[in-house]
């Protein structure tokens, strides 16, 4: 498709963008003298019967919806094996790009004011059977009086229709906002699309995921969806309403069950800023037995996942009792033996050397506050402390920016017990953005190193004290 191109009352104006599926343009109605957008199909895809019939579900599936918070389908047109759905102009930014231009998330009455209107979108789309699969923060464009549309009902599937174009068991979507039972390639209903607008309304609040993702590998991102609990964004963002914490892990429960069950009970949960508990167990535990094995059964929202332990349960028992008899008879041994704690230990006249000093049972979580620069202001939050590896977030109150919210960011680190040494990376909106490394006092207290700034090559010192 060229510039300036016409094709039937459609005149190209100028390239969008381009996916998976096809192009995007920015076309005018020349006889009603109205802006459009044109999504052609790649070329192709068009000898693919799967994939024209994808095409021709989204431009039929949009096509019926009727909603302010939904991208509006004017017509559908197949001109020499070219297929095109033409839509509703939006004038606005995605989500994605507007915390990329914000540089982290929305204030929270914001967010929620903008979520809610996604919600009613979807509780109506739900409504018709519809399940859309693939919600990203991409996938939501943003007005400029904050009116939201959702976009992309591409590869959304007739629940109660008796066809279906994608076959049981193909994983569609964007895999860092797909539900367990996506991941896990099982049939999904609407409570699939709570889940991932769960964690677009994280990503919203906050500017990143919910999930400790280091390596971005498919299997890191998969593990973490299974397995992983979601971050207590309350702990990330001081000043958030406490309810958001307990509203965001109902959404995102690894068990469908256990979710809001629709969109209008997400849409209550808000307004009156708390939810219902859930059980917080990401598997449940069956135990089965035969004659030659015991096998334990975690079981998911989809699927099943199977420890075999090759020892039966009897084996076990007895190999639990023997060592603790033989710790019972060490620490008999070690309380019985007499031993002068005065003595020390012989020497040729020389003073022993100093021990190193080690810094092994340092905890790091928590939150410290202190300075950099010019009296710059710094809270930084530790989590998920291994003894190596943790995450957090941070806030910088520039000294010059009076009555600033602060430049928030989060980051992942590595501490070494061996020398004290923390090394943090900031990563804002996916994207390093500085390099902190400091030393750590032999208590625990307090921190002190330098922070070298990727975007002007900056170097500054800090000073940070641990809070009670």
């Amino acid at each position: 498709m060229r510039i300036n191109q016409k094709i039937l009352n459609y005149e190209i104006v100028s390239k969008i963008t381009e996916g998976g599926m096809g192009k995007i343009y920015r076309a005018r109605h020349t006889s009603l003298d109205r802006l459009v957008v044109v999504k052609q199909l790649h070329s192709q895809f068009t000898d693919d019967k799967h994939f024209k019939e994808r095409f021709l579900n989204e431009a039929q599936i949009l096509a019926s919806l009727n909603h302010q918070n939904i991208i509006t389908v004017y017509d559908f047109i197949e001109i020499d094996n070219e297929f095109m759905i033409i839509m509703e102009y939006v004038d606005g930014d995605t989500i994605d790009e507007m915390i990329e231009k914000q540089g982290g998330g929305f204030h929270h009455a914001r967010a929620i004011h903008i979520f809610k209107q996604i919600l009613s979108g979807f509780s109506y789309a739900h409504s018709e059977g519809i399940v859309h699969r693939d919600i990203k923060p991409s996938n939501v464009i943003l007005k400029h009086n904050d009116i939201p549309k959702i976009l992309d009902f591409g590869i959304a599937r007739m629940v109660q229709k008796d066809f279906r174009i994608t076959k049981a068991g193909t994983k569609m979507g964007s895999l860092l906002y797909m539900s367990p039972e996506q991941i896990l390639g099982m049939d999904v209903d609407s409570r699939s699309d709570i889940y991932s607008l769960g964690l677009l309304l994280f990503e919203m609040l906050s500017g990143a995921l919910p999930y400790n993702i280091v390596n971005n590998t498919d299997y890191e991102i998969m593990e973490c969806i299974l397995k992983e609990e979601i971050k207590d964004i309350n702990a990330l963002i001081p000043g958030l309403p406490y309810g958001i914490g307990n509203i965001l892990r109902k959404a995102c429960a690894k068990n469908a069950s256990e979710r809001f069950q629709t969109c209008n009970e997400f849409i209550t949960a808000l307004d009156k800023g708390t939810a219902p508990p859930i059980k917080n167990e990401v598997y449940q535990r069956i135990t089965t037995k035969n004659s030659s094995q015991n096998k334990t059964t975690y079981q998911s929202p989809g699927g099943q996942y199977i420890e075999t332990q090759r020892k039966n349960s009897t084996g076990i028992i007895i190999g639990m009792a023997s060592f603790l008899i033989i710790i019972i008879f060490i620490l008999i041994y070690v309380l019985s033996k007499e031993t002068d704690i005065t003595d020390k230990p012989k020497t040729d006249g020389k003073e022993s050397p100093p021990l190193k000093p080690y810094y092994g049972n340092i905890k790091l979580d928590g939150s410290y506050t202190g300075t950099i620069k010019d009296g710059t202001s710094w809270v930084l939050n530790i989590r998920g402390f291994d003894g190596k590896n943790f995450y957090g977030d941070n806030t910088i109150y520039w000294s010059f920016v009076k009555n600033s919210d602060g430049l928030y960011s989060t980051f992942d680190g590595t501490f070494d017990s061996s020398k004290g040494e923390i090394i943090m990376y900031e990563d804002r909106t996916g994207k390093r953005t500085g390099k902190f490394v400091g030393k750590i006092s032999e208590d625990g207290k307090s921190i002190y190193g330098t922070w070298e700034r990727y975007s002007d090559k900056g170097s500054y010192t800090w000073d940070l004290k641990k809070n009670n």
